[in-house]
Parts: structure tokens; C-alpha cells; sequence
């Protein structure tokens, strides 16, 4: 099953639990591209899959996915100087439903991040990093920390405004 949280306890109790490495973006995209997928959308749901194919297809197909994609990246656009946390984490938290994915299209924008920034990812089609007023290594630690505060219930709003604080440090005089 791709969904065991769906299963009953007693029965996953007993399953042997299988896993399957994930394949590379390269080798993902390239199966996108076999099925038919276009090449430049190909390559952006590789890398964000985490591996994955069939997240890959999922991706591919949900236009809902995209849309939330394209407000993350305007929101790290936005967000330039201290004094516009609140504004541009405003933009993301008006979807409290929609935290997980957020956190997850966040993460997925950070390694890439990480990646351009290690001049082990040679082009970035949506932005260049060096753009952003957050690093790469800054971001994915913020997410990792958004999620347990989102575990402890911290209100979404605040989980994403401590993360763009968290990420601006270095901008803020006092902390310098």
C-alpha cells in the first residue's frame, strides 16, 4: 500500500514493511519525459519528487501542486528585509490546510537552493538564489524546525514568520 497510516494497526503490525530506494532526479526525469511529460516540468517535479516516480506523476498532474509552488516562490521573493516577515509569510498562511505541502514545496526549493549554491545544480530555471534574502542551508532548517512547532501547535502563522526570521539572521543588526 502506498497509504499504511489508512491501514488498521493489527494488520500493519504484521506486514513486512518493504522499502524502495529512491531513484535519482535524472532517472526520474527521464521517465516523466518517456511518459510524455514536457521537458522543462519534467525536470522541476524530478527534482522536487524526492525520488519518487509515482509522487513525480501525481505532481505532474495536480495544478493545484503548481499554483501552490508558484505562491511559495513569490512569497521567498518577497521577503527581503526583516520588516516584511509578516507580509510575505502572510501570503502562506492564509492556507493553514494546505501547511504540509507548503513545508514540503519549501524543502524541495531549499535543496535546490543548496544545490546552485554548492555550484552542484549549474542552472535554476524559477530563480537564482542568490535573489533570495534566505540560503539554502538556512531554509531547510527552518522547515525541519516549522514542523515541530507545528507538531507542538504553534499557529501556522507564527511557525512561518520564526522560520523567515530564522533564515534572515545574518540581515538582522543586532544579531550580527
Amino acid at each position: 500500500t502506498t497509504s499504511p497510516s489508512q491501514m488498521l494497526p493489527t494488520i500493519v503490525s504484521r506486514c513486512r514493511h518493504a522499502r524502495f530506494r529512491p531513484v535519482s532526479a535524472v532517472q526520474a526525469e527521464r521517465a516523466l519525459i518517456a511518459g510524455g511529460a514536457p521537458e522543462a516540468r519534467a525536470r522541476l517535479v524530478a527534482a522536487a519528487s524526492g525520488g519518487s516516480i509515482g509522487r513525480a506523476l501525481e505532481q505532474l498532474q495536480d495544478e493545484g501542486y503548481w499554483a501552490a509552488r508558484d505562491r511559495v516562490i513569490q512569497s521567498l521573493k518577497a521577503l527581503k528585509a526583516p520588516w516584511m516577515v509578516a507580509e510575505a509569510a502572510a501570503k502562506l498562511a492564509q492556507d493553514k490546510e494546505g501547511a504540509p505541502q507548503t513545508l514540503e514545496i519549501l524543502e524541495s526549493l531549499a535543496r535546490d537552493m543548496i544545490r546552485v549554491e554548492n555550484a552542484l545544480q549549474p542552472e535554476q530555471r524559477e530563480f537564482d538564489p542568490k535573489d533570495l534574502a534566505l540560503d539554502g542551508e538556512a531554509l531547510l532548517v527552518g522547515v525541519l524546525k516549522a514542523r515541530q512547532k507545528l507538531n507542538a501547535n504553534v499557529s501556522w502563522q507564527t511557525v512561518l514568520e520564526m522560520m523567515y526570521f530564522d533564515g534572515l539572521r545574518g540581515s538582522i543588526p543586532w544579531q550580527q
